[in-house]
């Protein structure tokens, strides 16, 4: 009867808590309610993959739904007045967390790790942080992502300390091949870094050691290399496993079913963290009592409504974010920007527009609109407003040795 009881107990608790959820999400929270919020809710989706119903799920589901829809609101008000202010008069940002988090660690500690696990978001890392208590001792926090929620913009941010369209000024041709070709926009994260330190007066001798993970091959290569690594004052890694999965899942049909939703993606994290070589990487650290700074550089969501977008050929190809001249879209789902400077955003170009996705809408043309639709429907995509995107853990593992 043991799941029948637990099943029950956590009902009583969901009908509880969701009254206070409700109320919390029509206050219109300010950063620190929103984030305590986004944390709520992945604790009882945690719960719920264990002992749920269907009912209750769908309920969460919901309630989630309606949070995204608030908090877009939302972060379209508040957004481009953080991001004038200084760095103590609003909530953190992609653009401090070296300074945050990191830089303290290089102060006081060696060897440490900082470690970005491209798209992993808050749920996810949620379901693999009890598998390193017993190595580390564990504090985690947390940050907004910079907008748009997107590898070019939003870990350039993280490892430069600046706003993209501070960047494209320091370097203009950043973004000249698109925001799809990562090899390309993202190219200078080593720099990024060293610079940023260097300006805050840290020069380390030897330099960081930078390496970015795309293949398990690479990761195995790591793995047998630790020790040189931990003999170094900092090392950056970058490790794209949770990127590549969720892009690899929309053309691999074996993928859709084993993570057709966000339970069963929390499960496969879980499963191939526990399995992996970077698992054994982070106790290697805990051994040699490093510290890691682990974070992501920005979230997903899984698209399930299809809004139209009408563009020119310019306008690019990304689901749940474009940048084009005149497009057009409802604003209802989705956020329109067309003072780019005001939301320090690169300019791209005359008369450049950006357009973000709330809630769980991606974009699609109207040409073949059905189509596309059930070609991207449900897939796990980023870019938009919602809170898996933008809320963003940042932890600081301490080794027990």
């Amino acid at each position: 009867d043991t799941r029948a009881i637990s099943t029950s107990q956590i009902s009583q608790d969901w009908s509880k808590d969701l009254r206070e959820l409700s109320e919390i999400i029509d206050s219109r929270p300010d950063s620190n309610g929103w984030i305590d919020l986004h944390a709520r809710l992945c604790g009882w989706e945690h719960r719920f993959d264990q002992y749920g119903d269907q009912d209750l799920v769908e309920m969460l589901k919901e309630t989630r739904l309606e949070a995204d829809r608030q908090f877009g609101k939302w972060v379209e008000n508040e957004y481009p007045r953080w991001i004038v202010k200084p760095p103590k008069e609003r909530p953190s940002l992609s653009t401090d967390v070296v300074d945050e988090w990191l830089i303290p660690q290089i102060k006081t500690t060696e060897p440490v790790l900082f470690l970005v696990v491209d798209c992993l978001r808050l749920d996810q890392w949620i379901s693999i942080e009890s598998l390193l208590a017993e190595f580390f001792e564990i504090k985690r926090d947390y940050y907004f992502s910079v907008l748009p929620t997107a590898t070019p913009y939003s870990r350039n941010a993280l490892f430069s300390g600046l706003f993209p369209r501070d960047l494209e000024q320091i370097h203009h041709d950043l973004w000249a091949k698109g925001d799809e070709d990562e090899a390309s926009s993202n190219r200078y994260e080593r720099n990024f870094l060293i610079d940023l330190l260097r300006r805050r007066g840290i020069v380390m001798k030897p330099d960081p050691r930078y390496v970015k993970l795309l293949e398990v091959e690479e990761l195995s290569e790591f793995e047998r290399r630790v020790q040189e690594y931990i003999n170094q004052p900092l090392t950056a890694m970058v490790y794209n496993f949770v990127d590549i999965l969720i892009h690899t899942r929309q053309s691999v049909e074996v993928l859709k079913e084993m993570l057709p939703d966000e339970s069963a993606f929390r499960s496969i994290t879980k499963a191939w963290f526990q399995h992996s070589a970077l698992f054994r990487i982070l106790q290697a650290y805990a051994e040699a009592q490093g510290t890691i700074v682990v974070t992501s550089d920005h979230g997903s969501v899984r698209g399930k409504r299809a809004t139209q977008v009408i563009g020119d050929r310019q306008t690019s190809t990304s689901l749940r974010y474009k940048h084009g001249r005149n497009i057009k879209v409802n604003e209802k789902h989705a956020i329109k920007i067309t003072n780019t400077e005001k939301w320090r955003l690169p300019k791209r170009g005359v008369n450049n527009e950006y357009i973000l996705a709330c809630e769980d809408y991606f974009f699609i043309y109207p040409t073949n609109f059905n189509k596309y639709f059930e070609l991207y429907k449900n897939s796990f995509q980023h870019g938009g407003v919602s809170l898996d995107e933008m809320i963003l853990p940042v932890v600081t593992l301490k080794g027990k040795g």
